[in-house]
């Protein structure tokens, strides 16, 4: 807690605030030091004493923040990117005097793309560790079962992906996970939004469907596999038909060029790449451009990397595709924290680069609520809490500890790539930037 005392011609002016940044206590001090000078302007030292009654609360103690990242393999950027996001989120908390008088450190973990042995090991070495008070990581595991180990440890925990996973685990009995709380939304709509989008584009004539027909590619993770799943149906509920259907195995794919040729056999009006790595994805984007049908082409979370437009090259221009956790259009708040990962690390970020400092953010209102050493209720505050974020108003629902997707809390939105790589905002209408256009490689 803040606690400053301004002396103002005699008169004391005492100010406390548990949540201050630089820039408000600058400009508290430059409008305290206008104030005084005025008062007295042939006091030389006046500003001088503002400056000196300053006084900045003791520190506390050192809250170490664990974060499980998956720093080694194909989604060795998501990992890097979640573990610079923290540690810029710390950087900053830190500077402005710590959450309340505590002072934060990370503790990052390798959990190897997402090893399930290497994940186990992160979690006991957390919990062995009585200065750990709180975990965070946007994604360690394809199943999420690092909850059931973090909630036996006690341990408070944000996850930024997986929701499925998490409700699935979670809605079984909430009470046993009073500590567990994921930023990442409802799924539910990557299932049922892409064809409400499609009918719409079909609806205002921006775009005349062939066959109506979708060709699915499904990797074998429950990520990928959920999605596919929901989205074959909701298209099967607006009148279109499955052109085709295959599954990859999770990890590196050396060649799309078969697959592709079934697809181009298939000629279905629509391809859904639901592989959720930008690797795979840029891959696949680049080799079907080597010949492209006359199809629309979603893919899944991968083009929102940054390193997905730089490995395509042009070739992704018209590529659809769609982000929760993603930053509220037009956020002075998202701007600031973009610009922040920028300076700090030369490169754009990704939807973890925010998520994850907006995450280190409610966890540091929480510390300056409830002391962070009693684990249960800081997982409580947090369960409780509704905060306006760069990611819209992050709130939890209590039966499936997931943030809140909706128009009043986080919304889902849909981009196309554009010629230069510019990432155009489509839908919802409310927030677009730019429309919809059919891809020049359809004729």
């Amino acid at each position: 807690m803040w606690n400053i005392q301004i002396h103002k011609g005699g008169l004391i002016v005492v100010l406390k605030s548990k949540i201050l940044t630089r820039t408000w206590l600058l400009a508290t001090l430059l409008v305290a030091s206008a104030c005084s000078s005025d008062s007295n302007q042939s006091d030389e030292s006046s500003s001088t004493t503002v400056a000196e009654e300053v006084v900045v609360e003791e520190s506390k103690g050192t809250i170490k923040v664990g974060v499980l990242s998956p720093l080694t393999g194909d989604v060795a950027a998501d990992g890097q990117e979640m573990v610079d996001a923290v540690n810029l989120a710390v950087k900053r908390i830190n500077e402005e005097g710590g959450a309340c008088g505590y002072s934060m450190e990370t503790v990052i973990l390798d959990v190897q793309y997402e090893r399930p042995d290497a994940v186990s090991s992160a979690v006991e070495k957390l919990a062995a560790d009585p200065d750990v008070h709180f975990v965070i990581s946007g994604y360690a595991s394809g199943t999420n079962f690092e909850i059931d180990l973090l909630a036996k440890a006690g341990l408070p925990y944000m996850i930024g992906a997986g929701s499925t996973q998490t409700r699935d685990i979670i809605t079984k009995d909430p009470s046993k996970y009073p500590t567990i709380w994921s930023l990442a939304p409802s799924y539910d709509g990557y299932n049922t939004e892409l064809p409400k989008v499609i009918q719409q584009m079909i609806d205002e004539k921006r775009y005349v469907p062939r066959n109506k027909s979708i060709y699915v590619l499904t990797a074998d993770n429950p990520y990928s596999s959920g999605i596919s799943k929901g989205l074959i149906e909701n298209f099967g509920k607006i009148g279109w038909t499955v052109a085709g259907e295959e599954e990859i195995a999770t990890g590196k794919v050396e060649d799309w060029r078969i697959i592709l040729s079934k697809i181009r056999k298939a000629d279905p009006d629509l391809i859904i790449n639901t592989d959720y790595t930008y690797q795979n994805g840029a891959m696949f984007v680049n080799q079907f451009m080597e010949n492209p049908s006359s199809a629309l082409v979603f893919i899944q979370y991968a083009p929102q990397v940054p390193e997905f437009v730089d490995l395509t090259k042009g070739t992704s221009d018209g590529v659809l595709y769609n982000v929760l956790l993603a930053t509220v259009p037009n956020s002075e708040r998202a701007a600031f924290l973009k610009s922040e990962f920028k300076d700090a690390y030369g490169r754009d970020g990704g939807l973890y680069s925010v998520a994850l400092q907006e995450g280190m953010e409610l966890y540091k209102l929480a510390v300056c609520e409830v002391d962070p050493t009693d684990h249960l209720a800081i997982g409580e505050w947090i369960g409780k809490a509704e905060m306006p974020s760069a990611l819209g108003n992050i709130a939890f629902d209590p039966k499936t500890h997931l943030a809140l997707q909706d128009a009043d809390h986080m919304p889902i939105l849909f981009y196309q790539i554009g010629a230069n790589g510019e990432r155009v905002l489509i839908w919802p209408d409310n927030f677009k930037d730019g429309d919809f256009r059919v891809p020049p490689h359809i004729k």
